[in-house]
């Protein structure tokens, strides 16, 4: 049957090993497949192909004769070796000037092998870490040299982690999680190395229990929602702690990414949180409550509030819409923005007055920005 141009390949990449004579494939296939996974999800076209220099099949003319044949324009050429010997700059560069002869319409790439790439750095320390104790990679207590545990509270959700706070994930005994947490840090590259550490605790009460009880002979990561100081679960771990034992590495906090997200500054924002726990039958007391929000916006012009599962974007706006106790302005003049799910792919951000508002439903976890007019 011939082959419909809609099924050719354009582009494809080819790794190149160095083949065994025990046929072993020394986990370039897989390497390909993963590979293959990370350029075209759920493309089943085999866009991603291997080849050997010697000893296995297929061989590098064989492999790219069959691209060639799926009518590929162009094919990228991977030197799966760790060093740049003979075979990465004389063996390999001779077979593509052949194929280029043979293929003249396809444009052949030649790249650089994986050579001291410093992700090959991550890979060495993860497999170190399948293998050897953790606290043999203990981090040092900063500015004395000294190992000591610590509780390390790693604020994600938004940019990738930094240097400290990457040690920190790959030392740690156990790393402590929400299942919402442990589904951002998903996203994470750091997370297939440490995915067995990963302990899902249910609410913060029973988190606070498990760190109470094991912070003294363990390394505990604490994944927490962005800057775990701004309204989060930092302090609550300080409270019960103290601050000694307590290391933060903060993201950025989600009312500043939703402050940028509408293109508002926020150095005069007055800042709320209405976030009173995951358990409404042992809600926290919070410094403000729903009701005190008319009055606040008697007095400012831009409020920003951390929301929950009770005090939430529809019930805010309810309250404001209905409220008698705006006596300086009307409700009309507000603009509410709703921000959802922020650092998530289905982030969404949502404007409109709070009449407009109460009649939505919004996904959590989300921050509330109200603005006067």
């Amino acid at each position: 049957m011939k082959e419909k141009s809609s099924d050719k390949i354009k582009e494809m990449i080819l790794l190149i090993g160095h083949g065994s004579r025990a046929q072993e494939k020394d986990g370039i296939e897989q390497t390909a497949k993963h590979l293959h996974g990370l350029i075209h999800p759920g493309c089943k076209k085999g866009c991603v192909q291997v080849a050997y220099l010697q000893f296995m099949k297929p061989s590098i003319s064989e492999a790219i004769e069959d691209m060639a044949g799926k009518g590929a324009t162009g094919i990228i050429v991977h030197p799966y070796f760790l060093t740049g010997g003979t075979h990465v700059r004389k063996g390999i560069p001779e077979e593509i000037k052949k194929s280029r002869k043979r293929y003249p319409e396809v444009d052949f790439i030649y790249t650089e092998p994986l050579g001291s790439h410093k992700k090959l750095a991550e890979v060495v320390l993860a497999r170190m870490m399948e293998t050897a104790p953790a606290k043999l990679l203990q981090i040092p207590e900063r500015g004395t040299g000294t190992r000591e545990n610590k509780i390390h509270i790693i604020g994600i959700g938004y940019r990738p982690l930094d240097n400290r706070a990457k040690e920190a994930v790959l030392c740690s005994d156990i790393i402590l999680a929400t299942d919402r947490l442990r589904d951002v840090f998903r996203r994470y590259e750091e997370f297939n190395m440490v995915r067995d550490k990963i302990k899902i605790l249910k609410d913060i009460h029973e988190t606070e229990r498990y760190i109470q009880d094991n912070y003294r002979d363990r390394i505990i990561a604490l994944l927490a929602d962005g800057d775990p100081l701004f309204f989060g679960i930092g302090g609550r771990i300080m409270e019960k702690t103290g601050k000694d034992p307590v290391l933060v590495y903060p993201d950025l906090s989600s009312v500043q990414v939703a402050f940028s997200r509408i293109n508002e500054t926020w150095k005069d924002a007055f800042l709320i949180s209405l976030h009173g726990g995951p358990d409404p039958a042992k809600r926290r007391k919070l410094e403000y409550e729903l009701n005190d929000i008319p009055s606040l916006l008697a007095k400012h012009d831009k409020i920003a509030i951390l929301t929950d599962k009770v005090n939430t974007p529809e019930v805010i706006a309810k309250l404001l819409h209905e409220s008698s106790a705006l006596p300086h302005f009307r409700t009309s003049a507000l603009q509410m923005f709703v921000c959802e799910k922020l650092g998530y792919p289905e982030e969404k951000i949502t404007s409109g007055t709070a009449e407009q508002i109460s009649e939505l439903a919004f996904s959590y976890p989300n921050v509330v920005i109200i603005l006067k007019r």
